[in-house]
C-alpha cells in the first residue's frame, strides 16, 4: 500500500499542495481525522530494517509524490534512488542516480535532497563519494537529460536545499570535516577504501547557492552559525526565511542571496502559548497508539496569503507560529485551532506536511485559518 511506502523524514511543501486523495480514505468522524496503520504492514513492503530508508520527499501541484531513497549496504555501498508516484499511489518509475563506498561516522550525516522544478523537472542533490555536492536533473519521464560534478562544496555531506526557481537553489550545509583528512587507497581485493585519522567536526554553518555565489560558499554570521542545519523555505526576491528548532528554543532568520543575514523573531518554547496563532494538544492520541515523538526540525511552509507558517510540536501539542515576509511573529496569542477531517480542508488553503519517525508516518497539516488534520499511519 503507498500510503506505507511513503515514509519520509521531512517534507517541506513550499505551497499549498493538493492532498493526495489516496490518503483521505478510511476516515471516519469517531477517529477525528485521526487513523493509524498496523506495524506489521511495513513487513509486507520491505521496509523493516536500517538497509532502506526514504530521505527526503515533495508533492507537486498535482499532488504527485517525489521521493529520494537511500539503500545502505553492510559493505558501506550507499544507492540513491528517485521515485514518483501520483497522487492516487500508483508508482510510476524508479532510477538510480549514483551509487558508491562511503566512509562516515554516522550514515545520518549522508542525505540527499530534491526539488521540482516549475517546468516540472526534478532536480536530486546527493553528496559523492567524496563530498563533493552533486546533481541530476531528470524529465517527466524519469530519464537523466544532466548530471553536474561541479567539484565544489567540498565536505557537505549534510546539507538542506530550497528552490530558488528553474534549475536554481539555495543550500546551507554543515561541513562533515573528516573528509580532509581522508586518504584514498586501492585493494585488488575490496577495491577503493579510505585511511582516515580521528575525525574533528568544526560545528559551523555555510551558505551557497547555484546563481549568484556560484562556487563560493560563505560563513553565516553569528548568532546562527553554530545552529544546526536549519529548515528553509524561498521568499520573493531570492530572499530565503530560515528556522531552527531546538530543545528549548527556535531561531528564525531571512538571507538574501549573498548569504547577509536579517535578525527573525526568536521563540521560547515555554512560551508558545502566547505566540503561536493556533494550537492543537495531540498527546491523548499518541498516547492511546503508543508513539513517542522526539525533537524534530520545524516545518516550514509560504501560506497563499503570503505569510509563513511554522510548524512546532512540543509538550503534547502541535503549535503553528506565523511570521510576517520581514520575520517577525504576527497575531500573537490568538490561539485559534480545530482538529477537523482531511475531506473537510479546502485544498487551496492547506499546507501539509509529511514526518517520519521511527516506523510511524504523521500526515499533518494546518490552513491559513488555524485548522488542523493529523492522520498517523
Amino acid at each position: 500500500m503507498f500510503r506505507i511506502l511513503v515514509t519520509i523524514l521531512i517534507v517541506i511543501i513550499s505551497f499549498a499542495k493538493n492532498i493526495p486523495e489516496f490518503l483521505a480514505k478510511g476516515i471516519s468522524e469517531e477517529t477525528a481525522a485521526f487513523t493509524r496503520i498496523p506495524p506489521q504492514g511495513w513487513e509486507k513492503v520491505g521496509y523493516t530494517g536500517i538497509t532502506k530508508k526514504l530521505i527526503d520527499a515533495v508533492i507537486d501541484d498535482s499532488g504527485n509524490v517525489h521521493i529520494v531513497i537511500d539503500e545502505y549496504y553492510r559493505d558501506r555501498k550507499h544507492i540513491w534512488s528517485y521515485l514518483q508516484y501520483d497522487k492516487n499511489g500508483n508508482k510510476l518509475f524508479k532510477k538510480e542516480i549514483y551509487s558508491a563506498n562511503y566512509i562516515t561516522i554516522s550514515h545520518g550525516l549522508l542525505v540527499s535532497r530534491l526539488m521540482v522544478n516549475p517546468d516540472m523537472t526534478i532536480l536530486v542533490i546527493y553528496p559523492d563519494s567524496e563530498f563533493y555536492t552533486c546533481w541530476v536533473k531528470l524529465d517527466k519521464e524519469g530519464n537523466i537529460i544532466e548530471r553536474n560534478k561541479p567539484r565544489w562544496w567540498r565536505d557537505d555531506a549534510g546539507f538542506r536545499v530550497c528552490s530558488a526557481g528553474q534549475d536554481s537553489f539555495h543550500i546551507i550545509s554543515f561541513p562533515v570535516g573528516f573528509s580532509g583528512q581522508l586518504i584514498k587507497q586501492y585493494d585488488s581485493m575490496i577495491g577503493e577504501y579510505y585511511l582516515r585519522v580521528e575525525p574533528v567536526i568544526i560545528p559551523e554553518l555555510f551558505y551557497s547557492n547555484n546563481f549568484a555565489l556560484k562556487n563560493q560558499r560563505v560563513n553565516i554570521g553569528a548568532p546562527y552559525k553554530n545552529l544546526g542545519v536549519p529548515t528553509m523555505i524561498q521568499l520573493p526576491d531570492k530572499r530565503i526565511f530560515c528556522c531552527y528548532n531546538e530543545q528549548h528554543y527556535g531561531y528564525s532568520w531571512i538571507m538574501d542571496s549573498e548569504g547577509k543575514c536579517y535578525d527573525g523573531e526568536k521563540f521560547d518554547k515555554e512560551k508558545l502559548n502566547e505566540a503561536c496563532f493556533a494550537k492543537v494538544t495531540i498527546d491523548t492520541a499518541l498516547t492511546q497508539s503508543g508513539i513517542q515523538i522526539f525533537h524534530r526540525p520545524a516545518n516550514i511552509s509560504l501560506f497563499p496569503d503570503s505569510t509563513i507558517g511554522v510548524g512546532i510540536f512540543t509538550c503534547g501539542t502541535i503549535y503553528l507560529l506565523k511570521y510576517d515576509l520581514n520575520g517577525k511573529i504576527i497575531q500573537k496569542g490568538k490561539g485559534i485551532g480545530k482538529l477537523v477531517r482531511i475531506d473537510e480542508m479546502d485544498n487551496a488553503r492547506v499546507s501539509p506536511f509529511v514526518t517520519q519517525m521511527a516506523k510511524t508516518i504523521f500526515y499533518w497539516g494546518f490552513d491559513d485559518l488555524g485548522n488542523f488534520f493529523l492522520q498517523i499511519y
